[in-house]
């Protein structure tokens, strides 16, 4: 009997395998990282009560934007109209700063409010403000601006 040996294809095997695996993990570590953007954060009560008074004294920067955005995602069921309304402030201080990062998610926030409303136009025509700021600047937050369930 003949011993079949195919010693060379060995090292291409291992070569596609470790290739495989890896974007194995990219495609997992990216499906997390798109649930854990994807949806509102939870209502955490020490934050909203710690951050609440703080808001008005915070000077206007980076941190004040991040701030009103992550209290505005807290809302998004529980309150929506200010989630939108502190969005709207988020944005509009992330203009004045050209915090284009943190437009995206403002606008983008505003957009899955209005989706979870109901509101669907008003989703996608705040959705579409978002678009052209996330290909010029951070292409990557394409798949969050885009992620509005329908």
């Amino acid at each position: 009997m003949n011993k079949v040996n195919f010693p060379h294809l060995i090292p291409a095997m291992n070569k596609n395998f470790r290739c495989n695996m890896k974007i194995v993990w990219l495609f997992l570590i990216m499906q997390s990282a798109l649930l854990s953007f994807a949806q509102p954060e939870r209502i955490d009560p020490k934050f909203m009560d710690s951050i609440l008074p703080l808001i008005k004294a915070m000077p206007a920067d980076t941190v004040k934007v991040n701030s009103l955005k992550r209290l505005s995602s807290m809302l998004v069921f529980s309150n929506p109209d200010s989630a939108i309304l502190l969005s709207r402030q988020a944005d509009s201080l992330a203009v004045n700063l050209n915090y284009n990062f943190g437009r995206i998610f403002c606008i983008s926030n505003i957009a899955w409010t209005y989706a979870t409303m109901g509101e669907r136009a008003k989703a996608i025509y705040e959705n579409k403000k978002a678009i052209p700021i996330a290909e010029k600047y951070h292409p990557r937050e394409l798949i969050y601006v885009n992620n509005i369930m329908f």
